[in-house]
């Protein structure tokens, strides 16, 4: 099973500048755009890593509706939870949010992370 992380940002930014970006961070190889009407925008982006195979879209849950962009690692590898973290702290700026699910269902924990306006992180288990 897979994990999600899903991401806010306070200022909007184009999918594939943002895809560009995870790939870079995560040391991907052969980031390609790929079409499918299984997502809202009609295609998102994909590229492995040395243990994942990584996908990259437009966030369309219902659980987070105001989030922009989901990151899907599809294999729940070792020390996965903290190659997110360090994603996530890398990623966002004071105003950014990031949600990393435990799981899909309904009633699974949740971390969220926020900077504050030092660049403090901040993270919360709910």
């Amino acid at each position: 099973m897979g994990r999600e992380l899903l991401i806010k940002f306070e200022n909007k930014r184009d999918l594939s500048e943002f895809a560009k970006q995870i790939a870079i961070f995560l040391r991907g190889e052969n980031l390609e755009k790929r079409e499918s009407d299984f997502y809202t925008s009609g295609y998102y982006f994909k590229f492995q890593t040395i243990k994942n195979e990584v996908s990259i879209y437009e966030a369309d849950s219902e659980k987070f509706v105001d989030f922009d962009f989901s990151v899907y690692f599809n294999n729940d590898e070792p020390l996965l939870n903290l190659t997110i973290k360090k994603l996530v702290e890398n990623l966002i700026s004071p105003g950014d949010e990031a949600a990393i699910p435990e799981s899909p269902l309904i009633d699974s924990k949740i971390e969220f992370c926020r900077k504050n306006k030092l660049g403090q992180v901040e993270w919360i288990v709910v």
